[in-house]
């Protein structure tokens, strides 16, 4: 059975800001899903999705 990350248990496991993973997540940059209660759910696989969007995006800042 699939293990899901809460939004706040993600940013503390990757140190990016809330704001910026509910953007990721709105862009569909990273895959979450909804609970009955409108919490945003992330599967185990999110931290390194997450660090690898931020990074990509940083690298991409820095060319530019």
């Amino acid at each position: 059975m699939q293990q899901f990350l809460t939004l706040g248990s993600l940013a503390k496991q990757t140190g990016i800001s809330r704001p910026t993973l509910r953007l990721y997540a709105d862009s569909g940059l990273i895959p979450c899903s909804l609970d009955s209660t409108g919490r945003r759910l992330f599967p185990e696989s999110a931290p390194d999705i997450a660090l690898r969007v931020r990074d990509e995006r940083m690298q991409a800042q820095r060319v530019a």
